[in-house]
């Protein structure tokens, strides 16, 4: 139903925010409009699903992503362009997440038999920020990223060194960043565990 209010036309939920009703802009639609004019009836709306979180194509097709999730023991509130074949390498043509039916109940997806995924609407891509996927910012000269996965120091420091990184171990915040900064000139990324 195409809907009209405070002049804006809405093809779909709205997510502006609304006075006394949805002050943070969680998504609404509108329950009665005008025959005449397509306008919202004062009071009419309720709140509805975002539908820009759901999966386009693909086995997960028309469910939602389940965000956040873990894949490979790295937590994504993202999709992934990450290889999810468990034999492949690299990365698919398109962003993914694990179909809402693969994940367990702390939303860790276990590609081990190659299970499902969906493709991804663009408003899950991960925004682009100079560092490798599931990577943040820290510095003009280093990407870290903090593990959500508990680990021992072996495993981690494999996982790190998988994706082109190197473990750090935060014990001083001021000489981690100086030390994360040494590592970066070499390695260019950090994991933080």
């Amino acid at each position: 139903m195409t809907l009209i209010h405070l002049q804006v036309t809405h093809s779909s939920c709205s997510y502006k925010p609304v006075a006394g009703f949805n002050p943070t802009g969680l998504p609404w639609c509108a329950t009665e409009v005008s025959p005449s004019t397509g306008i919202v009836r004062p009071n009419k709306w309720i709140l509805c699903e975002d539908e820009r979180e759901i999966i386009y194509d693909g086995d997960g097709a028309d469910h939602f992503c389940p965000m956040p999730f873990i894949f490979d023991r790295v937590y994504y509130d993202r999709c992934s362009r990450k290889n999810n074949d468990p034999t492949g390498t690299g990365f698919n043509p398109y962003y993914w997440c694990p179909d809402p039916r693969e994940v367990d109940g702390a939303n860790t997806y276990d590609h081990a038999n190659s299970k499902p995924i969906g493709k991804c609407p663009e408003y899950l891509y991960p925004m682009e920020n100079g560092c490798a996927e599931s990577y943040d910012p820290a510095g003009d000269e280093v990407c870290v990223r903090i593990s959500a996965y508990p680990e021992n120091y072996d495993d981690a420091q494999a996982k790190c060194l998988s994706e082109g990184g190197y473990l750090m171990y935060v014990e001083d915040l001021d000489v981690h960043v100086s030390q994360c900064l040494d590592y970066a000139r070499t390695f260019h990324q950090c994991c933080d565990c």
